[in-house]
């Protein structure tokens, strides 16, 4: 079986500040009441969205795949970089890789939302290609977990520019699907 090791490139995971001194009530309010934002914004997002495709022209597995994926992963992205920035670097690839786990458990919610049978009879050939590209993504990230570099192009490892790359070039496809 495959288990990390540390090398002398390990970097430990420690936040810069000191945790003992945050007033953890008002955290916990602070969290919750952001997450109540984000909610409420998504279900903007949602509404905005069906707009924007119908307005367009554009499919809503396009718009749906792109724009509010991208709206809605905002937050993740925010999160990520302030953990990087505070030196908690397994809190911000969790942070990535947990929301989207949790992304896939969201269908399952979806599934029991829809009132006439199975969300899953719904998916087209576009939704179907958006997937494969998870996958080939995520498979990506794995390989590049598991093949670690020093530095690369723009001090991206050769994963990153990978993902990128299969990322932009998987909406051009998608966009003339």
């Amino acid at each position: 079986m495959w288990e990390p090791i540390h090398t002398r490139e390990t970097v430990a995971d420690e936040p810069e500040e000191d945790l003992g001194r945050i007033n953890k009530p008002l955290l916990v309010t602070r969290f919750l009441l952001s997450a109540v934002v984000v909610g409420v914004a998504g279900y903007f997002v949602a509404k905005v969205a069906v707009v924007i495709a119908s307005q367009s022209g554009l499919s809503q597995s396009f718009v749906g795949a792109l724009f509010t994926s991208v709206a809605t992963s905002l937050p993740e992205l925010v999160i990520s970089i302030v953990a990087v920035r505070q030196g908690a670097l397994t809190l911000a690839v969790a942070n990535i890789i947990g929301g989207n786990s949790f992304d896939v458990l969201f269908l399952a919610f979806a599934d029991t939302a829809y009132t006439e049978g199975s969300i899953y009879h719904q998916v087209g050939d576009a939704e179907s290609f958006v997937l494969a590209l998870c996958i080939l993504l995520g498979g990506t990230l794995l390989m590049g977990m598991l093949h670690r570099q020093r530095e690369g192009f723009a001090n991206a490892g050769w994963e990153s520019i990978s993902a990128i790359g299969l990322f932009l070039g998987g909406y051009i496809v998608l966009y003339f699907m």
